[in-house]
């Protein structure tokens, strides 16, 4: 669980910066606080799916995004 909440913490970094927002204008955006980016970002949060559904939707990005090369586990 913790290698897919830390790949998820990064997509949504790489994703968020490099749509050129910052940490406060996702939050506005989504209406999810500012300190749950952050924690989500540094992997100290597994966002929900509602949540990852808030952040792919201003991010313009579909939420397979977030999920895509995520470790597997057997």
């Amino acid at each position: 669980m913790i290698d897919l909440r830390i790949h998820i913490a990064s997509k949504v970094s790489e994703e968020r910066e490099g749509a050129g927002i910052s940490k406060c204008k996702l939050a506005k955006y989504t209406g999810i606080s500012r300190r749950t980016l952050v924690n989500i970002e540094n992997g100290d949060h597994t966002p929900s799916l509602y949540h990852l559904s808030l952040i792919a939707s201003v991010l313009a990005v579909p939420v397979s995004t977030f999920l895509e090369g995520a470790p597997q586990h057997e």
